[in-house]
């Protein structure tokens, strides 16, 4: 039987999807923009470009790639002190969209110049 391990995705993980220490997080709040999210707002949308780097405070998000035959495939869903550097490249599309799953706060950092 084939192995359907991954894994370079399962060793870059945590680099794939980094989890700040609260420190870390400490250091990053003199950065950007603090945002409240309601449940179900989309933070990064398919196609879109990004505005930034999201730091996950409080709630979770969920991250979902649209389908071709139709409405969104949830891929994974993350907790707090989760940061998405997704778009933080200037003029970035985004490949797959981050939802507030519930009522969330956190930061929003512009992307990179």
């Amino acid at each position: 039987m084939a192995s359907t391990a991954r894994p370079t995705f399962d060793s870059r993980y945590d680099q794939i999807f980094p989890v700040l220490e609260a420190a870390e997080i400490e250091r990053l709040r003199r950065f950007g923009e603090r945002r409240a999210f309601g449940a179900g707002e989309r933070l990064l949308v398919t196609g879109q470009v990004g505005p930034g780097m999201f730091v996950i405070e409080r709630g979770e998000v969920a991250l979902s790639q649209h389908s071709v035959l139709g409405g969104d495939q949830h891929i994974l869903t993350y907790g707090p002190r989760f940061v998405s550097a997704a778009s933080m490249a200037r003029r970035s599309t985004m490949a797959v969209s981050y939802s507030s799953r519930h009522r969330s706060r956190g930061r929003e950092v512009g992307a990179l110049a």
